[in-house]
């Protein structure tokens, strides 16, 4: 054989240039990544040993002045940093030269974090004033976390109680918040309402407290905040008095709250773009029937209402008030999750709120989840299926009876069109062992009634899944049919089918 058939071609010599000129490229960018990473976290630890070494030379000299100060803590602290950082341990490193500092680069300091305690020292919240008054035009965000141990009565009469209320009630200093968060025992709960009428820049304000016991006269005044958009409330035993609206406030997140004053606060918020309510309590006081009228507006509207989720127990007061909504035009998310555990009056009850709640808002909405222990029949999930043609996203991640139904709801009669024409992205869970349908069927079910479409799936997987279950969702990702994410609890498992 000559040495003309050994020898490559032009054509193949250069295809194997290539090929080792790529593997080489990839291997340089691969090696520069590791580098880059490596030189990364060096520095990271390199500026936290410097800031404590110039830290420690300009407590012991106090030589620095406030320029070379500021481009310390410009290059030590990046912004990042800064507004991760705990607020009490910055402040210990700058204690001789805070008011240069701070003078110099207010920006720097726009994350505030300090834990209350009733025998702490001035020192930190007297940083602060000096602080707010630095800070000229500037916003702050302020984050108080008052600590378990007990205020007594004679805290009120304390350095540390007159400094905080200077803080935050001083109109000078009161103006410059801008997003305010309390969280523990805070003990005074006039504070509420006296930051709700005095706060004229504040935008967002979170209120989770930890109370022991709820005192008889546990009533907060409610002022609306002109500047107020986002309103989180955790954990609130008080009840609230509302003087007017809050029309300003367009984010209301409620958690562990009681339910009167859940809802006191939602049909307040009159121009409300997202609502989340979780885990309401019941509350202290119970409305009577003959009282509802009074309670609640004849008539209710959020048309500028764009996202729900709730997480509750059945009670009649949220039958009454989705009763009397009559504008959910603008509705583009729902999610509702029922735990195992919440038990509703009838089988039927979460079913005629969805109705509800869906019935004035269809035309718009666009993604729909409802997880849970729902127990819903055949006949609701079909008239469900019918009037939400507009939904991209839906998620029915349900409880067995329930699922049972989607599928019966999703079983041919006769030429019907295709269910869900503008579905993009589908998470259901397959049918279960106990079920008449078989895994196999729900899976080729889903092809005939959703179509040739390209849709995601999201699928929670079950241990014990036959093999042509896998079969069959290898050769619709192989086809480009459907786009799958396979999923495991909350892990994706994209080996699972090999």
């Amino acid at each position: 054989m000559s040495q003309r058939e050994f020898s490559p071609t032009a054509q193949q010599r250069g295809s194997s240039h290539s090929s080792c000129q790529e593997t080489s490229t990839s291997s340089l960018i691969r090696a520069k990544i590791n580098e880059t990473e490596a030189i990364i976290t060096k520095a990271t630890q390199t500026r936290y040993i410097l800031c404590r070494q110039l830290n420690d030379i300009n407590d012991k000299t106090r030589v620095f002045p406030p320029e070379i100060l500021s481009m310390i803590f410009v290059y030590v602290y990046d912004m990042s940093r800064v507004e991760l950082a705990d607020y009490v341990l910055t402040l210990g490193h700058v204690c001789s030269r805070w008011q240069d500092v701070t003078w110099s680069t207010p920006s720097l300091w726009r994350n505030l974090h300090l834990w209350i305690r009733a025998t702490m020292r001035t020192t930190v919240l007297d940083k602060t004033l000096l602080h707010l008054k630095n800070i000229g035009h500037l916003t702050l965000k302020l984050n108080l976390r008052f600590s378990s141990c007990a205020f007594s009565e004679g805290w009120r009469h304390s350095l540390v109680f007159w400094r905080l209320h200077e803080i935050l009630f001083n109109s000078n200093n009161s103006g410059k918040i801008g997003r305010l968060e309390l969280f523990g025992h805070f003990p005074e709960r006039e504070w509420v309402s006296y930051i709700s009428s005095q706060f004229s820049r504040l935008e967002y304000l979170k209120v989770h407290p930890e109370i022991r016991v709820v005192p008889s006269n546990n009533t907060v005044e409610f002022h609306n905040i002109p500047s107020l958009s986002t309103l989180e409330i955790d954990n609130f035993g008080w009840d609230v008095s509302l003087s007017n609206t809050l029309e300003h406030i367009t984010t209301l997140v409620l958690a562990r709250t009681s339910i009167t004053t859940c809802l006191q606060l939602l049909i307040a918020c009159t121009n409300l773009v997202t609502f989340h309510c979780t885990n309401p309590s019941e509350g202290v006081f119970a409305i009577a029937e003959e009282d509802l009228d009074d309670f609640f507006p004849r008539t209710i509207t959020f048309s500028r209402l764009e996202d729900i989720i709730l997480d509750y127990h059945d009670n009649e007061l949220w039958f009454e008030l989705w009763d009397r909504v009559h504008d959910l035009s603008a509705l583009r998310q729902f999610h509702w999750r029922i735990e195992p555990s919440d038990v509703f009056s009838s089988p039927g009850s979460a079913a005629r709120q969805i109705s509800t709640i869906l019935g004035t808002s269809t035309s718009s909405l666009t993604a729909l989840a409802l997880n849970g222990a729902f127990t819903w029949n055949t006949e609701f999930i079909r008239e469900l299926f019918d009037c939400i043609d507009g939904v991209e996203i839906l998620d029915l991640t349900v409880g067995f009876t329930t699922l049972c139904g989607v599928y019966q709801a999703l079983s041919p009669q006769g030429n019907e069109r295709l269910l869900l024409p503008a579905l993009k992205h589908l998470r259901i869970s397959p049918a279960l062992p106990g079920m008449k349908i078989s895994p196999v069927s729900s899976i080729d079910l889903l092809r005939q009634r959703m179509g040739r479409k390209k849709t995601a799936f999201r699928l929670d997987i079950f241990h014990g899944w036959p093999l042509e279950v896998r079969e069959i969702l290898r050769e619709l990702i192989k086809e480009g049919e459907w786009e799958l994410e396979l999923w495991d609890g909350d892990l994706v498992k994209e080996d699972w089918l090999y």
